[in-house]
């Protein structure tokens, strides 16, 4: 039996089903996963394991394999990412387009912050990889923030950034002491104002607009303290890519269990399209949300497109990122994905 970690960014995939459904399919197979423990959390950003699986968003493993420690991680497999984003407002406020933006007050965390200003180039690679990985994941925000406001020529010279705090910029610090490394209690309650340092801005006055985005933007709009300006889900150029990556020395040493676990994950995909109220829960269970805010969020279809792929459309999508990271100065130079990627896991199983 192969003992494996995992570990996952707060977006659904196939994978999540496979190690909640398929246990003993895995097993059957030889191999066995273990969430990586809260003290191991910088390795969600480091890939600093020989037997390791990371699910979640392509920015962290982007910093990786383009600056920190190239090789360490191998990408064998993407899933789309489309989930509600956008802006949030107060129920009864006069904001009702990007245009009544103009001139009002947006909370923006430091991370984003920095991104948009530009940072030290000597002091981020002096980073340790969480911290340089923080910077890269202000893209969120910010990304986020500039489209809404471009959508009515504006830039975030026309209106007024607030320092606010989002969970999403958390330390490692704090991610160490959650109780595990996991969506469920690293992020709790961040549509909350308990949770949420920019929702209790938004919601005493201290600001006019804020950034959500996911099943945690559904929920926020769902109690009706907030309402999405503009969301921005229709909008391919703000799509993102769940990545499925493995630790190279597992590929290179292990590659019968790269097999089997991506056979499984297939397995996985083709088991959600068929069980969508199961999968709903499933993933809001892992993201803590309501299985309601899940399909807000995600859409009526979701279940059905949880299939890993590589293929040329979502490469594409994975260039729009890392280009945004370069154009930032977060990553020096492009990754060369086809190098990065290795498809012969992802064929081998659709060729079975």
């Amino acid at each position: 039996m192969k003992e494996c970690y995992y570990s996952n960014c707060r977006v659904p995939n196939a994978f999540i089903i496979a190690i909640r459904v398929f246990e003993q399919e895995l097993a059957d197979r030889g191999v066995h996963f273990s969430l990586l423990p809260s003290s191991n959390s910088s390795t969600h950003f480091a890939g600093d394991l020989d037997a390791y699986f990371r699910l979640g968003g392509e920015i962290p493993p982007l910093i990786t394999q383009g600056l920190r420690a190239p090789g360490s991680i191998t990408l064998i497999g993407l899933t789309r990412l489309r989930g509600m984003q956008g802006m949030f407002v107060k129920t009864d406020s006069e904001i009702f387009s990007p245009a009544d933006l103009k001139g009002k007050r947006i909370a923006m965390a430091y991370n984003s912050r920095m991104l948009l200003d530009g940072f030290d180039r000597a002091a981020h690679l002096a980073m340790n990889p969480w911290d340089q990985t923080m910077v890269g994941l202000g893209m969120w925000e910010l990304r986020c923030i500039q489209s809404t406001l471009a959508l009515a020529g504006l830039t975030t010279d026309d209106v007024e950034l607030v320092a606010v705090k989002n969970p999403w910029s958390i330390t490692l610090e704090e991610a160490e002491a959650a109780t595990t490394h996991s969506p469920r209690d690293l992020f709790k309650n961040t549509s909350t104002a308990e949770g949420n340092p920019q929702v209790a801005a938004l919601l005493s006055g201290d600001i006019d607009a804020m950034f959500s985005f996911l099943p945690y933007a559904a929920e926020l709009a769902q109690r009706g303290e907030a309402r999405i300006v503009r969301n921005l889900v229709a909008r391919t150029e703000d799509d993102y890519m769940s990545t499925f990556g493995v630790s190279t020395a597992l590929v290179k040493n292990h590659p019968e269990v790269v097999q089997a676990v991506m056979d499984v994950t297939n397995m996985a995909a083709k088991w959600a399209a068929d069980h969508p109220y199961e999968t709903a829960e499933i993933h809001a269970e892992n993201l803590r949300v309501s299985p309601e805010s899940f399909w807000i969020a995600y859409g009526p279809k979701y279940h059905k497109h949880l299939t890993p792929s590589l293929g040329p459309k979502d490469m594409a999508t994975l260039t729009q990122t890392q280009d945004f990271l370069v154009s930032h100065k977060v990553l020096d130079n492009p990754v060369n994905l086809a190098e990065w990627s290795d498809d012969r896991f992802i064929n081998q199983t659709l060729a079975g």
